[in-house]
């Protein structure tokens, strides 16, 4: 599962619950923090959804403090379930350096800048480096056990002669903060076995190439979501009128709003659902149900509505900062800037890479 690298414990001198790992290159070093509500810190006087949407833009703000990509950084908020225990939310975080004492002590400090969380919830160190250890690896997944949440990728047919490609491709966002998640922390409480749901996040800087990707599709899009005219030829004369695309209409936005997200640090994400038994599959669509609620798409028609699955299995599970490279296929970014109140952590994006 490792490649190069073997935790070792805390070394002498470190503070008791640091859990660390030496490697070719460097050391690493692990910390965690136990994260539940504060009774009485709702806010407002709105309804559910409203308190849930100010709720999302503070984690946003918490979120933006945390972006660092040069401290080699990464941070997985995991909710881990076992039968008659209830859920535990846990908040790890990972930190490198070239040496142990060095890696250690960045451990410490980014577990002091966790611990400041927002004032709806309240967080406590983790003292054990074995917990920390217990919190990274719970289990051994069940092959049948293991999924990862994607975003949908959304293909369409172009309407319009001149669009100049033969499909289309749009990538919607994640549910919106309002989305509540009751009814999957309900369901997740019946079931009989251990399962885990994990967020992993790290501090990302798009390269400019990619954001002038974004703003080319959403102006390539943007032309064939307004009325447009055929060209004129020598074999025909007279030109035609062309309607918008609603299709095009709806990329172009989708586009254009992350063109504005990648502006600044994002973080790339995964999100991964892990048992030691198999899932069952009303589960794992309840979690996609839930992460990928609809958000204003209206009625696009794509090719194939079924084709864009939000959740797939994965070969292995991914355990925070014990291997040397992450698979991914499809990459999942939030914003660190300030976010408009999407999810939990800010605004979600989909990053292909």
């Amino acid at each position: 599962m490792t490649t190069g690298w073997a935790p070792t414990g805390p070394v002498p001198t470190a503070v008791d619950g640091v859990l660390t790992a030496a490697g070719p290159a460097g050391a690493r070093a692990w910390i965690a923090l136990d994260v539940e509500p504060l009774p009485g810190s709702a806010f407002g006087d709105g309804t559910d959804a409203e308190r849930r949407d100010d709720a999302a833009h503070v984690d946003a703000g918490w979120l933006a403090g945390q972006w660092d990509p040069a401290g080699g950084t990464a941070l997985e908020l995991r909710y881990l379930h076992r039968p008659g225990g209830g859920v535990r939310c846990a908040l790890l975080g990972r930190a490198y350096a070239p040496t142990m004492l060095a890696a250690t002590s960045a451990a410490l400090r980014l577990r002091e800048r966790l611990g400041t969380v927002p004032a709806h919830v309240r967080a406590a160190p983790v003292g054990s480096a074995a917990e920390v250890q217990k919190l990274l690896d719970p289990f051994p997944a069940h092959p049948a056990g293991l999924f990862e949440v994607r975003k949908q990728i959304r293909p369409g047919l172009p309407s319009r002669p001149d669009a100049g490609v033969a499909y289309y491709l749009a990538i919607p966002r994640f549910a919106g903060g309002a989305t509540s998640w009751e009814r999957l922390w309900d369901a997740v409480a019946d079931l009989p076995q251990p399962f885990m749901l994990t967020v992993g996040l790290a501090p990302y800087t798009p390269s400019p190439q990619f954001v002038g990707l974004l703003a080319e599709l959403a102006a390539r899009y943007g032309r064939l979501a307004a009325p447009g005219q055929t060209a004129a030829s020598p074999l025909r004369q007279q030109s035609f009128a062309l309607a918008a695309d609603p299709f095009a209409a709806y990329a172009a936005r989708l586009y254009a709003d992350a063109w504005q997200h990648y502006q600044s640090g994002v973080f790339r994400m995964r999100i991964t659902l892990a048992s030691p038994e198999p899932l069952p599959a009303a589960l794992v669509g309840q979690v996609a149900t839930t992460i990928c609620a609809p958000r204003g798409d209206g009625d696009i028609r794509t090719m194939n509505p079924n084709g864009g699955d939000t959740v797939r299995k994965r070969a292995r599970l991914f355990e925070l900062g014990l291997d040397d490279h992450l698979p991914r296929v499809i990459d999942v970014a939030v914003t660190a800037a300030q976010g408009d109140g999407g999810e939990p952590f800010g605004e979600f994006l989909c990053l292909l890479l």
